[in-house]
């Protein structure tokens, strides 16, 4: 329900709200609150000491980003899931922020907005975002990038500046170029870039020992051996339905964390009763060729 912010209580007595030793708010964390609310309602929490601001999951909670204007110390705003609408250029004046999550949200802006932070974080999948990917080539200490389904454009060759990157999720976006870039990306956990424009050959995989997800789905120009897989000892899932990827799948057999690969439309042959407590699906439509 509503909340009321009673201004005869200190702050410091609301539970989530933590403030410094004289009474200002640093933290705020309402994470999954069921907030029916506006922002503005939270106004006498923000100011320019708060740090981390934290109402994800928060459905049916409204505003605007351009309330955060003010908060010029904020290094981490975690607001995604909830209806908060605005233009992410509200958020240039911060450049305190360190971590930005908005995913999930009807925010809209460019990625210009963010080119005088240093980002370690920045989520905003499922926005109307827009901008060249050029754009934030700069930001070196990235750990995690969510540009998946948004409007965003450019060559991924602008990524491996990222080397410290964990998870960069580019799905269904307009972005392209070669995969090679990934040997620069020896970190990444997590890489999807389904239905993109993006192409060459696995044979890069074998920079990406630490990978545990992989989504190359509907990547036409992605071709290569899958045996290149093979050296991602870490790999649980796999997703390269309708690329242009060859190869006998037996050269997978030593994956022993592999749980489910995907490979309808593609050109690859050999007896999948040799991987190890794997659901393979291959064809059209789906089969579950091997479940042990």
């Amino acid at each position: 329900g509503k909340v009321n912010w009673d201004s005869t209580i200190p702050l410091c007595s609301f539970d989530k709200v933590i403030t410094n030793a004289i009474g200002i708010v640093q933290e705020i964390d309402l994470m999954s609150y069921d907030l029916q609310i506006d922002l503005a309602d939270l106004a006498p929490l923000f100011g320019i000491y708060i740090k981390t601001i934290v109402l994800v999951n928060n459905k049916s909670l409204t505003g605007n980003l351009a309330i955060f204007r003010t908060c010029t110390g904020l290094e981490k705003l975690y607001v995604g899931r909830t209806l908060i609408t605005g233009n992410v250029s509200e958020l240039s004046s911060a450049t305190a922020l360190e971590h930005i999550f908005l995913n999930i949200t009807a925010v809209t802006g460019d990625l210009s907005a963010f080119t005088n932070h240093k980002l370690k974080g920045l989520g905003l999948s499922e926005t109307r975002v827009q901008g060249d990917i050029a754009l934030i080539a700069g930001q070196s200490e990235l750990t995690y990038l969510g540009l998946d389904r948004t409007l965003v454009s450019g060559n991924i060759e602008n990524l491996k500046r990222m080397r410290g990157a964990l998870r960069i999720l580019i799905n269904d976006s307009a972005c392209e170029g070669d995969i090679y870039i990934l040997q620069a990306l020896k970190k990444l956990v997590v890489f999807g870039a389904e239905n993109t424009g993006i192409n060459g050959d696995i044979s890069v995989m074998k920079y990406c020992t630490d990978l545990t997800q992989l989504y190359l789905a509907n990547c036409h120009a992605i071709s290569g051996d899958i045996k290149f897989i093979g050296n991602c000892k870490k790999i649980q899932n796999v997703d390269m339905a309708n690329t242009s990827v060859t190869g006998d799948i037996f050269s997978l057999k030593d994956l022993k964390n592999l749980s489910v690969l995907t490979l309808q439309g593609c050109d690859v042959t050999g007896d999948t009763s040799s991987l190890p407590r794997t659901t393979i699906k291959m064809g059209s439509p789906i089969r579950i060729l091997c479940t042990k």
